[in-house]
């Protein structure tokens, strides 16, 4: 699925992932391809995606995740 996280500032992250984990305002939300669509609140916390086995973080401190068909769209506050 394609993930794009974007702060006010600038593009932190543009890529195909397997998996992104996200810090939900009541826990964290693992995202896979073909999620049900979604718009939430996320908190401060570390951003994780997944790519062929290969895990990288972002932390930021809050902000919102939109789910629409198979893309991921975070907008973080840094």
């Amino acid at each position: 699925m394609k993930v794009d996280i974007i702060s006010s500032e600038r593009q932190l992250f543009s890529d195909e992932v397997d998996l992104i984990m996200v810090p939900g305002v009541e826990g964290y939300l693992g995202i896979l391809p073909h999620h049900a669509a979604l718009v939430t609140e996320i908190k401060s916390g570390a951003i994780t995606v997944r790519k062929d086995g290969q895990d990288t973080s972002f932390e930021v401190s809050g902000g919102f995740v939109e789910v629409i068909g198979n893309s991921v769209t975070v907008l973080a506050d840094e």
